[in-house]
This record gives C-alpha cells, structure tokens and sequence, in this order.
C-alpha cells in the first residue's frame, strides 16, 4: 500500500482538491509506525483546548484563565452530585434532541400519546379527502389492538384490498348493531377515523433524531429530512426499505375521552423496485434513483417507526447525476 500511494493519490486528485493530500504520502508509514489512530490523535485535545479558550477573561494571562475556568467547571460538576434529580445542571442535561416527557393530559395508549418534541411554531389545515383515507389505514395497520380485524379482512378479501376498503369495512364491522361481537372502548374509537383538522409543524425530535421538513433543509448545511422505514410489500408480508424526503410533519388528533394524538410524516418516497433502489453487495452501498418516484399512494409514516439518512451524491460524475448513495445515521 505505501509503494501505491502515489498512484493512489493522483486518481483521487481528480476528485478532490489538491489541498487535501498535503500529507498523504506519510499517512501509511504513520500507521505503521503509531499504530491505531484512536491512540494518537489531536482530535479530543483540540475540542478541549477550543471550550477552555471561551473561559479567557484576560488576554494577558492567558494560561491562568485557563486554570481558572477548568478549577470552576470542575468545581460545579462535583457539587451537582448533591442536587436532586428535579435540578437540571450538566450532569443529568437532556439531550439537544430530546424527546421530552410525557404530556399529562395524553397519557400513552397503544401507539398514540408517545413521547417526541414538536416545533413550537404550528400551522393548522383541512385533511383531503385522499389523505384521511391514507393517514387512518397506515395507523389502523399499525395499531397492535387491530391486528386481529387485519387478519379477519385479509382472510376475506385478500392484501390487495386493504387500503382501498379497511378501513370503511371496520367501522361497519365494529358498530354493526345486529352483531354480538363485543370490541374494545379503544377500536371503536380509532374506528371512526382521526379529525379532519391537524396540526402542521416542521420540526420533530424524536427517537434521538432530530427530523425537518424538505423545505426547512433546502438551505442548510446539515439535511435532516432523509428518512427510511421497513415496510412490507403490497401487504404480502415480504420485508423491504423504504427511502424517501419528509414533505410535512402533521399531529392527528382523536376524538373522545381520553385524548389521543399521533404525529405522522408525509413523505415523497423513491421508487424501491430494482429500477429506481440498487445494492452493490462487494461495497455494502445501496444507491438510489431520485428521479424515480414510489408510484402507489402511501406518503404517510408513524414519527416513532422513522429513522434517519443521508444521500450524498456523486462528485464529478455526470453520468451518476441522478443516483445517490444511502448514509444510514446510528443512533448515539
């Protein structure tokens, strides 16, 4: 490898700029020499050199400001062992993606009520008559009290038929007055649907991500409105990935004591047939055609079953304009 990186580096300078291989000739020998990086590396010492430098009161004494902030912010993390859990102080500080606590006035039942943090700034708007029908099937399907309706109404009229007509047929299957079968206080509230008006915002944390609408990351170094989930395909109960850009954040409410809410994404799927999603199996990466769209109607998705991404397109690459590579984010 080292007698290579030459060659190496001048392939790679057709890419990046020139600037960025400064030192790479020695980056091999280093490694040989130092061993892993993780034992030598700058990286921890600069970020604490960069905190102390905002503790300087005087420039003059530059090094005694730094033993003085470092003595007081020692100083209060130990006297913040003998604060009760109700102080917030750095030892017990949320996460900046937080999810929050749970609101008191909508206590978790089943899927709904479950924690996450909302925009402050909200819109209010109509749900189409398109989008009701979508939104109520995608929670009807994934409400653990209605697997057994799900089951029944599969057995009758097959996969294909589920978001077309489940939705209409539970709610006269579950206030059928002549029959005597007895439901719970639950079904039969999610069977009447959610409320035509719902709560618009365009920022949600929640399974610590923080998740924004296109619109909002259009502009900013850091996306945050990639989104992927695991679905089933035509409800045959084959697991595939679903990738898509979150268009809209919207809180559904239920009708009826108690309070129940479910925030959802609407999102702008691909195409996840092998036309539009590919897999390179000898590097692991899965790329994806983002001029190819999901062509059935299902942008809907639960917050809590999001998780987030990355695309990064090709540098230099014409003739890969329109595929982007997948960067799955982990949760830390």
């Amino acid at each position: 490898m080292e007698e290579n990186i030459f060659v190496t580096t001048t392939k790679l300078e057709k890419i990046f700029p020139c600037g960025f291989f400064d030192v790479m000739e020695h980056l091999v020998q280093k490694a040989r020499l130092g061993g892993p990086v993780q034992t030598r590396w700058m990286y921890p010492f600069e970020r604490k050199i960069g905190s102390s430098k905002q503790t300087i009161k005087q420039r003059g004494r530059i090094e005694g400001s730094f033993v003085q902030g470092y003595i007081r912010r020692e100083t209060g993390d130990f006297y913040s062992y003998y604060f009760g859990h109700d102080v917030l102080c750095k030892r017990n500080k949320p996460n900046r993606n937080d999810e929050g606590n749970s609101d008191p006035l909508f206590p978790p039942i089943s899927i709904f009520n479950q924690n996450g943090r909302g925009s402050k700034k909200r819109g209010k708007r109509g749900f189409t008559d398109m989008e009701m029908q979508s939104a109520m099937t995608h929670v009807l399907l994934n409400c653990p009290e209605i697997q057994s309706y799900v089951n029944l109404f599969v057995n009758t009229w097959g996969n294909k038929a589920i978001y077309i007509e489940f939705s209409k047929w539970l709610r006269n299957y579950v206030y059928d007055e002549y029959s005597s079968v007895q439901h719970l206080q639950l079904v039969k509230e999610v069977a009447l649907g959610p409320e035509s008006q719902v709560l618009t915002m365009n920022k949600y944390c929640v399974n610590g991500f923080k998740f924004q609408t296109e619109e909002v990351s259009r502009n900013k170094k850091t996306n945050n409105s990639s989104v992927y989930i695991q679905g089933d395909v035509d409800g045959t109960g084959q697991t595939i990935e679903y990738y898509g850009v979150i268009q809209e954040i919207i809180e559904v409410r239920y009708s009826d004591w108690p309070n129940k809410k479910i925030v959802l994404f609407r999102c702008e799927w691909f195409d996840p047939s092998h036309r539009g999603t590919k897999m390179d199996h000898q590097h692991n990466i899965i790329k994806v055609k983002h001029t190819r769209k999901y062509k059935s109607y299902d942008p809907f998705i639960i917050a809590q079953n999001a998780k987030q991404m990355h695309y990064a397109s090709y540098p230099l690459r014409r003739d890969k304009a329109d595929w982007w590579v997948l960067v799955k984010i982990l949760k830390t």
